[in-house]
């Protein structure tokens, strides 16, 4: 992995980082905030390209923000899973205002089973009707909300996944502008529909 924390204890920053060519991207597993901290993790303003895996993967860990990142054709975009686990649960995690271009896999996976709840997905930028390096153009969101331990895809419309799940009420599809794709940068363009992610 790019960057890996297993089983950290609380008030853990993650920001600024540009992972390329990984297994995974930014891996956060079995973590939890202690009693006396307000949270577990804030996954921040990173650029994960081209993971082999997960682009950024929260397994099995509670109380963590994943926020204002770019995640740009990783075998699967976000992902929250790695359960079932014994001792360790995936709740309160939040992810917010990510632009995600997932790769083979999918943009976006959840796992919505025993030991979970509170996991608050919305504001995101699921890229589609463009490619990045290395991909092609996908004409529509590809989002997962599994119970078992597959990623299997079961949206691929935001109003559906709103409707269903009560995911993503705020979010939006299509093309970002990129900029300086050939050069690692992906920037937004004027007049991106994902200015503010």
């Amino acid at each position: 992995p790019g960057i890996w924390f297993d089983r950290p204890l609380g008030e853990n920053v993650i920001e600024g980082n540009t992972c390329i060519g990984n297994l995974k991207g930014i891996f956060y597993e079995i973590g939890e905030p202690v009693t006396t901290v307000p949270f577990g993790a804030v996954i921040c303003n990173n650029l994960v390209i081209g993971s082999r895996q997960q682009g950024i993967y929260v397994a099995a860990s509670s109380d963590v923000t994943v926020q204002n990142n770019t995640v740009v054709n990783c075998w699967a975009g976000i992902v929250l899973h790695g359960m079932p686990r014994t001792f360790y649960s995936l709740k309160n995690n939040t992810v917010k205002n990510n632009i995600i271009h997932g790769g083979s896999v999918g943009d976006l996976i959840l796992y919505k089973g025993d030991k979970t709840g509170n996991n608050q997905i919305d504001d995101n930028f699921y890229v589609t009707g463009v490619s990045a390096e290395g991909s092609t153009a996908r004409s529509t969101i590809r989002v997962g909300v599994v119970t078992g331990n597959g990623y299997n895809i079961n949206y691929r419309d935001l109003n559906s996944l709103a409707n269903s799940e009560g995911l993503e009420q705020n979010g939006q599809h299509g093309d970002p502008i990129w900029e300086g794709m050939q050069t690692y940068l992906y920037l937004l363009g004027a007049g991106s529909a994902a200015e503010g992610n």
